[in-house]
């Protein structure tokens, strides 16, 4: 994978996640006008679930056929095989135990929605060799191609079934619809199949590569999802649903960006692994582009939300925007914090990855305990200090195995987060002055962008920031230059 075809890959992958969670959020906006927070609480809890069987299908023997440097179709195979048998084991633990799930959570409906969304596990486990061979070879083109088709056929159905009045059941049926179609889709277009063959010596060896990822996938599952268990047991519904709805939407800018880098930076460090210049590069110039767009996306969602939520949302999830708020500066280091440890993925070094997560998982117990005491404003806050805690320890563990220290990283970063603070000030003042002259939400929602574009451009050429420089040297490769 040269200087271009990276760049075009990420290009790829940025078009099919950020297309389809375009489509999604049209359909988000349609469902959260319809819905109550009760209902998105409800969504919240079935997405944890899903989650644990997802994570033990996608990131373990999945991501080890990625990192192998030359596999073949016995390799493809078992894990194909390995995966469907073990996604409906998985199925069969959540049919089974829903009940008991439903009873813990107090929401005796979980029962038969857990039963029928959970379906999509085994639906998932015919398409997944797909993505991984697709994503071993770098073809995201044709990856984006079809879920995007996909994803715009499943989601029109959503909403047919919901303006039949299906509610809750309109989303679940869309999510299984669309991972039918993803499967057909690959089977259908792509010449090659599986062998349907299992070798024991090619499982054992993706396993004892995988396990660990898994491991650490499942904790992070937990992690990530412990504030939604505490708000599902502990407090009513509909403040699930709206904290639900304010992660959700903030995880539309910071998922997408987490899940490309982890797609496109696995295969492109697994390359240069044994050439710690090449890494060092490529890890400086991503970690720069990532936080600067990224902080500067944060922060606009943040300052305009009351009039994002009100023009798209409608005044029933005003209750939402402080939540949203706090989340957006959580979110700024998230992407940073899930690619970084992504080297350690590519190197082969997956006993320190789960070492230094499995320390985090216990920091972060340890503070979300500890700030659940201060009720839903505690727990938000906690996922600040934790994020911005991360960064470091990440950064520094990481820089011990590419010989990147963490003085030359925070170097490396210092002018943007000093760019992301002024520009935070900026257009803090600036969304106040527009509320205090009664503007439209509209027109404070593009008067906020104009301007806040127009401060970042400014600030980039008059300090000749070197992310301009490095953007530069990224179009010139996209260009051919």
């Amino acid at each position: 994978m040269n200087n271009k075809s990276t760049i075009n890959s990420f290009l790829w992958t940025a078009f099919q996640q950020f297309g389809g969670q375009i489509i999604g959020f049209i359909v988000t906006i349609l469902m959260t006008r319809h819905f109550e927070p009760s209902e998105f609480g409800l969504i919240a809890m079935i997405t944890f679930f899903y989650g644990i069987g997802y994570t033990i299908l996608q990131v373990g023997m999945t991501s080890s056929i990625i990192c192998t440097l030359n596999p073949d179709s016995l390799d493809y195979s078992t894990v194909f095989v390995s995966n469907v048998l073990i996604s409906i084991f998985i199925y069969f633990v959540f049919f089974f135990s829903a009940p008991l799930m439903s009873s813990f959570l107090n929401q005796p409906i979980l029962v038969n929605i857990i039963r029928v969304y959970s379906l999509t596990l085994i639906i998932d486990s015919f398409s997944s060799i797909y993505i991984a061979k697709l994503t071993k070879e770098a073809e995201f083109k044709k990856q984006a191609k079809h879920i995007l088709l996909t994803s715009l056929i499943s989601s029109f159905f959503g909403v047919i079934l919901l303006f039949n009045s299906f509610g809750i059941w309109s989303y679940i049926y869309m999510v299984l619809c669309q991972s039918f179609l993803v499967s057909i889709s690959f089977w259908l277009s792509i010449d090659w199949r599986p062998d349907f063959k299992f070798d024991i010596s090619k499982f054992k060896f993706h396993f004892k590569f995988g396990y660990k990822l898994i491991i650490v996938g499942l904790m992070d599952n937990l992690m990530n999802n412990l504030y939604t268990l505490i708000l599902a047991k502990f407090f009513p519904i509909s403040q699930l649903g709206l904290y639900s709805r304010a992660d959700s939407l903030k995880q539309i800018p910071v998922q997408n960006i987490t899940q490309i880098l982890t797609k496109v930076t696995l295969p492109l460090f697994s390359k240069y692994q044994n050439d710690n210049l090449e890494l060092i590069k490529y890890y400086k110039n991503i970690l720069s582009i990532v936080l600067f767009f990224n902080a500067a996306l944060l922060v606009y969602v943040s300052i305009t939300a009351e009039s994002l939520f009100l023009l798209v949302f409608t005044e029933k999830w005003l209750p939402a925007v402080p939540y949203f708020q706090l989340l957006c500066i959580a979110g700024i280091f998230q992407p940073i914090n899930a690619y970084s440890m992504n080297v350690l993925t590519a190197m082969g070094n997956s006993s320190l990855y789960l070492k230094i997560d499995f320390w985090k998982k216990i920091i972060s117990v340890l503070v979300i305990v500890a700030s659940s005491y201060y009720g839903i404003y505690g727990l938000i806050t906690s996922q600040i200090m934790l994020s911005i805690l991360f960064f470091f320890i990440n950064s520094y563990f990481i820089g011990e195995v590419i010989k990147y220290d963490l003085k030359s990283q925070l170097i490396n970063v210092f002018p943007i987060l000093i760019l992301s603070f002024a520009f935070f000030i900026f257009l803090f003042s600036l969304n106040y002055f527009l509320q205090n002259n009664d503007f439209s939400a509209i027109l404070m929602i593009i008067i906020n962008f104009i301007f806040g574009i127009l401060f970042y451009v400014f600030n980039v050429l008059m300090f000749k920031l070197k992310i301009l420089d490095v953007m530069i040297r990224m179009y010139r490769v996209i260009r051919g230059c």
